[in-house]
């Protein structure tokens, strides 16, 4: 099974990597976790680091780690003129690896916007939906996603056998994620403090060396 996990990681930090080792905890053997950094997101501003800086990041925060992967599709194809909607990336990734099964992982906060997406609903049926419940994160879904989530959602338990969650379903699972945001490791970084609490000590270090969100 392939994992997709899209975001601005701008930086990447261990918040980022804590939803990644969870979804990766449930997953099938063999598996591996993608990191799909946004080109041209919709929902959401630019990026403050460059593409070409967030994927240096993205490299440093995964080396040696068996399991994970790096794509650069969505920043390809917003070099094309491309937005970065979601229902496309897993798309491509059909066509690219149709003998796999495919899911989204993303962060509770994430998917309760999930019905703000374009074509949300093709997308939730191409894939299935790994949410990894973060802390803190009490609101609570809309009447839409309710209803969706209650009418797709797989069982936590019998989620661990073979191959959780199939195209179409949702599993939620909760994990202890580091509370960190990526604004918070900007900001953190302007002041000129420690990041090596928020980020990898690699992407501190390249963060420092090349006084990046000063």
């Amino acid at each position: 099974m392939l994992g997709l996990y899209g975001g601005g990681f701008d930086p990447v930090h261990r918040g980022h990597l804590g939803v990644a080792a969870a979804a990766f905890a449930v997953l099938p053997r063999g598996s591996r976790v993608v990191f799909i950094p946004t080109g041209a997101p919709p929902h959401r501003p630019a990026a403050v680091a460059t593409a070409a800086q967030r994927l240096r990041m993205l490299r440093a925060a995964l080396a040696g780690r068996a399991g994970y992967a790096l794509s650069e599709y969505e920043i390809a194809a917003a070099n094309a003129g491309a937005v970065s909607w979601s229902a496309r990336t897993v798309r491509h990734f059909r066509r690219q690896h149709p003998d796999q099964a495919l899911c989204l992982i993303m962060g509770s906060d994430a998917f309760k916007r999930l019905d703000s997406w374009r074509s949300w609903r093709a997308l939730a049926r191409d894939a299935g939906i790994l949410v990894v419940g973060r802390g803190g994160d009490n609101a609570p879904l809309n009447a839409t996603l309710r209803r969706h989530y209650l009418r797709h959602k797989v069982d936590a338990a019998a989620a661990l056998a073979p191959a959780p969650p199939a195209a179409g379903g949702i599993l939620w699972i909760n994990a202890a994620i580091p509370a960190v945001s990526s604004t918070e490791v900007r900001a953190a970084a302007a002041a000129g403090r420690d990041l090596r609490p928020l980020v990898p000590r690699p992407v501190a270090d390249i963060i420092r060396d090349e006084r990046l969100y000063r």
